[in-house]
């Protein structure tokens, strides 16, 4: 066999490959996509530390909104001040 002909159908199967994981093939029995999952190791965890964990994003979660809130109506000020600057200046 000719080394460009073996080349070129060992590309066509990493295409195909390719393909067949990103788009995932339509399984006609179940009604939806063949997707490849990854399965994730994830540590058993005691009720005491998965408590402190769901607290730490709750924590989190309240500190990020605070902030997106003081963004908001830091902007809404701004926003405020300069209609009425451009209003008196008219």
């Amino acid at each position: 066999m000719d080394i460009s002909l073996e080349y070129f159908k060992a590309t066509i199967k990493r295409r195909k490959d390719r393909k067949e994981k990103y788009s995932g093939k339509f399984n006609w029995k179940i009604l939806r996509y063949n997707i490849p999952y990854e399965k994730y190791n994830f540590p058993k965890l005691s009720e005491e530390e998965l408590y402190i964990i769901k607290n730490r994003i709750r924590e989190k979660i309240k500190a990020d909104n605070l902030k997106n809130t003081m963004l908001s109506a830091l902007i809404v000020l701004v926003i405020i001040t300069v209609v009425i600057i451009f209003i008196l200046k008219n």
